[in-house]
């Protein structure tokens, strides 16, 4: 939600000092941004398995990145750099209204029990 709402004046600047003011400030929502993202994999998921979800979600935020970078570009080139400010400011509200959405869902998601490094196992192991 920060990300979102940092990205707003950047659609709105159209001096380049500024813009570079505005785009600096709205990078430091970045991280309140993505920690608690990090945070919730590792509540969920159980601990045997945190290793997988917090790669899965590292690997989803760069794609999304790489992704967009494309897309950018190619709005850029045909609309102008004023309507490619439009796409990280979507790909944001959209990263927002998903969250919000599942707000609810997640709350009644039972924690994990991260203290747990092994997978549990029905079949009783046995020691040489």
């Amino acid at each position: 939600m920060f990300l979102a709402v940092g990205l707003i004046p950047i659609v709105l600047v159209r001096d380049l000092p500024l813009m570079m003011a505005v785009v600096f400030l709205a990078g430091l929502a970045t991280s309140p941004t993505l920690i608690p993202g990090f945070g919730l994999v590792e509540r969920l998921v159980p601990g045997h398995r945190l290793t997988e979800g917090l790669s899965w979600l590292a690997t989803a935020v760069r794609v999304g990145a790489t992704a967009g970078a494309p897309v950018a570009g190619r709005v850029a080139d045909g609309h102008g750099t004023e309507v490619a400010f439009v796409i990280p400011l979507a790909a944001a509200v959209l990263a927002a209204g998903i969250g919000v959405a599942a707000t609810g869902a997640l709350g009644r998601a039972r924690p994990s029990d991260v203290s747990s490094t092994e997978p549990t196992t029905t079949e009783p192991t046995t020691r040489p």
